[in-house]
């Protein structure tokens, strides 16, 4: 017979979601609720944004890449390469991160840069 979980104590371990790139905007605040870590790559965005909003819609995409959602409710976000899908340089993720642009500076304001990471933590 198992044991309850709660047997075992907390271990302080937590659920996260991978790939959580697409998310519906009524979902996002779940991950808050249920103490959930989104974790994503940064540098999907900047290799999905020519074709991302023709595949999920102008609506779905409203959720996508929504880092700045999820930061403002207090998820934590946990970032990665995704290799050998993407390149290892933990740079590359962390350029995508902040500007939202391609190796070319593409677009020049960044792709939904409302929604960019900033190098500094807001207070």
């Amino acid at each position: 017979m198992n044991k309850p979980s709660n047997e075992y104590g907390d271990q302080g371990l937590r659920h996260r979601i991978e790939h959580a790139q697409i998310v519906s905007l009524e979902d996002i605040p779940r991950f808050k609720e249920l103490d959930l870590i989104a974790s994503m790559q940064a540098t999907h965005a900047t290799s999905d944004m020519n074709m991302a909003e023709d595949r999920v819609g102008s609506e779905r995409i409203k959720g996508g890449y929504a880092w700045q959602k999820f930061l403002d409710q207090g998820t934590v976000i946990a970032n990665g390469s995704d290799f050998p899908v993407e390149h290892v340089n933990p740079f590359f993720g962390l350029y995508s991160s902040v500007t939202r642009q391609d190796h070319e500076g593409n677009p020049p304001e960044g792709w939904y840069p409302e929604e960019a990471l900033s190098r500094v933590k807001k207070r």
